[in-house]
């Protein structure tokens, strides 16, 4: 079975286009850290969270939210906002629950949308980097996230993996899951929880907001 990878595209905010110095992400770990894969067979429609992404050493922290805000014979329709000047974006994707890409759209809320996938000229598009060896070790941990009223505590599936990749690089990500979060990473082809925490170098993504009453923000024309 496929999994649909939820590529969080706040992260690419957070990289840099120089080579990478001490303690910084190489873009492919970036890549790689964007990634939520997820069974669309678990996914219910309204449902949807909201992560911030901070990186050390910079004050700056981006928010984004993803969102299922339609179904029908084909699948899924996951909406992500994306945060960007003068005005946030959303990316619509059209997934099949065997984790497909069918279609999928960009535009303003409630502006036009564009086509982005799949057009006449369709080529395939760059593959993202995949680590050669992940070896991953799965402990229980209780965290907080979020301050003050926000502050929300759950009981976590930690996974601490150690990534190779096939450049012979090697890096540590850790991810916190709770089967209370939204969109359900796979371990082993088991659930084991939407992603309440993860840090990968200086980047940190958390899970700030969740709900399962999410409404359509770029609605696509009708097809003649």
């Amino acid at each position: 079975m496929k999994r649909y990878p939820l590529v969080l595209l706040i992260l690419a905010g957070c990289g840099t286009t120089e080579e990478p110095g001490p303690g910084e992400v190489p873009g492919e770990e970036l890549t790689y850290a964007m990634m939520f894969s997820t069974d669309p067979k678990l996914l219910k429609v309204g449902q949807f969270g909201i992560y911030t992404c901070r990186v050390q050493g910079e004050s700056q922290t981006f928010t984004t939210t993803l969102k299922v805000t339609g179904a029908d014979a084909q699948g899924l329709w996951i909406e992500q906002k994306v945060p960007a000047n003068p005005m946030p974006f959303i990316i619509k994707s059209h997934i099949s629950l065997t984790g497909e890409l069918i279609e999928s759209w960009v535009g303003e809320p409630r502006g036009t949308p564009a086509k982005t996938f799949p057009l006449r000229d369709e080529r395939p598009g760059p593959k993202p980097i995949e680590p050669a060896d992940v070896k991953t070790d799965v402990t229980r941990e209780t965290i907080t996230v979020g301050k003050g009223a926000d502050a929300r505590t759950f009981d976590c599936t930690k996974l601490i993996s150690t990534i190779t990749y096939k450049n012979g690089k090697t890096s540590s990500m850790t991810s916190w899951c709770s089967m209370e979060a939204p969109f359900p990473i796979m371990k082993d082809g088991q659930p084991v929880g939407g992603i309440v925490r993860r840090q990968y170098g200086r980047v940190t993504v958390e899970l700030h907001g969740q709900g399962d009453n999410a409404k359509e923000e770029l609605v696509l024309p009708k097809k003649k």
